[in-house]
């Protein structure tokens, strides 16, 4: 369709324009070591933008659905994984060239009624 040509040739701008990717590999598949990626993943984060860089999560070819085992068993296989031991976070890193500002914030009465 229209719409997938569309976000397909997004998609290849974006991989095309990337400088570099970063990814967290586990050595086990359980919830513990989704969680420590998880947590490893908000450190790098938060060092990427100290300095100057920007992260951006690139999970849809980690997404364990049918309509997505060929992707993920390439990305997994391309950056040395195994089922036991898979990619748990993969994704974009560069420098922005200005970043902006806080996005807009609604007050917690906006959001939650008594």
């Amino acid at each position: 369709s229209n719409a997938s040509k569309s976000s397909n040739d997004m998609f290849e701008k974006m991989i095309e324009a990337t400088p570099a990717f970063f990814w967290i590999r586990s050595e086990t598949a359980d919830r513990s070591a989704q969680l420590a990626a998880g947590r490893a993943y908000a450190r790098a984060q938060l060092a990427a933008a100290v300095q100057g860089l920007a992260m951006h999560p690139w999970s849809m070819a980690l997404q364990e659905f049918p309509e997505m085992a060929g992707p993920y068993a390439r990305v997994q296989s391309l950056l040395g994984a195994r089922p036991d031991a898979p990619v748990q976070m993969l994704v974009r890193l560069g420098a922005v060239p200005s970043p902006s500002g806080p996005t807009p914030r609604r007050r917690l009465d906006d959001l939650l009624r008594v």
